[in-house]
C-alpha cells in the first residue's frame, strides 16, 4: 500500500514539475511560504501562498511536502482572491527524518509551480540542538524584522524628503505667484488711478465748456431779445414819422387850397 502511495505521489510530482506543456503555457506564478525555515519533531508546520495574477473563480492546486524519505504531506488547496493555504500539520512520524524538505505548490493550469524549502531535525526532547535551532530561528526572525523596519524607515525617510521637497517647491511657486499677482495688481491700480485722473480732467473740461456754452447761449438769447425790442421800437418810430409827415402834407395841402381860394376870390 505504501509503495502504491509513493508511486502515485511520484507520478503527481512528475506531472507538476516536469510537464513541458504546463511550463510552456504558464503565464502566471505561484508563491508558497512556510511559517519557519526549520522545524523539529512535534512542531506545527503552516503553509500559505499566493497566485499572481489572481485566477477567476476558486480553482484548486496541490500542496506537497517531500523530504529525504519521500512525500510526507500532500493536500489540495483552494485559491480564493489570489491566496491559498492548507490546514496546519505536525512534523512527526516515521517518515519525518532529519534533512531538507521541499514544499511544492502547483497543478494550476497556466501558472508556474512555486517551491520553498525548510530543514527538519528529529529530537526526543528539548535538547541542546533543539534550543540552538529555536534560538537561530528567533535570531533570524528578529533580523528579518529589523531589516523590514530599516527598509520601511529608509523608504519613509525618502518619501518624507520627497514630500518636503515637493512642498518647498509648491511654496516657492505660491510665493512667486503671489508676488506676480501683487505686482500686476499694483500696476493695474496705478493705471486705473491715472485713467480716473484723466477722466476727471476731461469731465472738468467738458463741464467748463458746457458752462461757457450756456453763458453764450444766454447772452445770445438776451441779444436776440434786445434786437427784437429795438426792431419793434424802430418799427414804431418809423410808423409815427410816416403819420406825422402825412398830417403835415395834408395840412399844407389844405393851407394851399385856402390860399388859392382867397386869391381866386380877390381876382374875381
Amino acid at each position: 500500500m505504501k509503495t502504491l502511495i509513493a508511486a502515485s505521489t511520484a507520478l503527481v510530482t512528475a506531472l507538476l514539475i516536469l510537464s513541458p506543456a504546463l511550463a510552456f503555457a504558464a503565464t502566471g506564478t505561484i508563491t508558497v511560504h512556510t511559517d519557519s525555515t526549520s522545524y523539529t519533531t512535534g512542531q506545527t508546520v503552516t503553509i500559505t501562498g499566493s497566485v499572481s495574477p489572481a485566477p477567476s473563480g476558486t480553482p484548486e492546486l496541490i500542496v506537497q511536502v517531500t523530504g529525504p524519505s519521500g512525500v510526507v504531506f500532500r493536500e489540495p488547496a483552494t485559491v480564493t482572491s489570489g491566496s491559498f493555504s492548507v490546514p496546519p500539520f505536525t512534523a512527526a512520524g516515521a517518515d519525518w527524518v532529519s534533512g531538507t524538505y521541499t514544499v511544492l505548490a502547483g497543478g494550476l493550469t497556466g501558472y508556474a509551480n512555486g517551491t520553498t524549502t525548510f530543514t527538519f531535525s528529529t529530537s526526543t526532547g528539548p535538547g541542546s540542538s533543539t534550543i540552538l535551532i529555536q534560538i537561530n530561528d528567533t535570531v533570524n526572525a528578529i533580523s528579518a524584522k529589523l531589516d523590514t523596519i530599516q527598509t520601511d524607515l529608509s523608504g519613509n525617510d525618502t518619501a518624507l524628503s520627497g514630500q518636503l521637497t515637493t512642498l518647498s517647491g509648491q511654496l516657492a511657486t505660491l510665493s512667486s505667484d503671489l508676488s506676480g499677482n501683487f505686482s500686476a495688481l499694483s500696476s493695474f491700480t496705478s493705471a486705473t488711478s491715472t485713467q480716473l485722473k484723466s477722466i476727471n480732467g476731461t469731465l472738468t473740461t467738458i463741464s467748463t465748456q458746457v458752462t461757457a456754452a450756456l453763458k453764450a447761449a444766454n447772452a445770445a438769447q438776451a441779444s436776440a431779445a434786445t434786437a427784437a425790442t429795438d426792431a419793434t421800437n424802430a418799427s414804431n418810430d418809423n410808423s409815427n414819422t410816416q403819420t406825422y409827415v402825412l398830417v403835415v402834407a395834408v395840412l399844407a395841402a389844405i393851407d394851399l387850397v385856402l390860399v388859392l381860394a382867397v386869391l381866386i376870390r380877390k381876382l374875381s
